[in-house]
């Protein structure tokens, strides 16, 4: 969610095409809707001509790392994001 720590509570995925093997597919994807911690998304797998090949929504609810004490200020640094760990 835009550097901000997060897990998933709900994926939704619908296929709709396969794609052929070397196509070229642009993923979009958007925040939705925030209400306090929980972070709502949509997405779409799409080719060059349009077609549709997947479509998916998310819920996941943002982390506050603060909880988490020297584990997410360990998981920062593994990570490759240090000090981020103080919101």
């Amino acid at each position: 969610m835009g550097g901000h720590p997060a897990v998933a509570l709900e994926l939704t995925s619908r296929f709709r095409n396969l794609i052929p093997l070397g196509e070229v597919a642009t993923l979009t994807a958007e925040v939705t809707e925030v209400q306090g911690r929980k972070v709502r998304t949509r997405g779409r797998l799409e080719g060059a001509d349009g077609t549709l090949y997947a479509e998916g929504e998310g819920l996941f609810l943002t982390l506050n790392l603060a909880r988490f004490g020297d584990m997410a200020e360990k998981a920062m640094k593994v990570l490759g994001h240090p000090g981020e760990s103080s919101e």
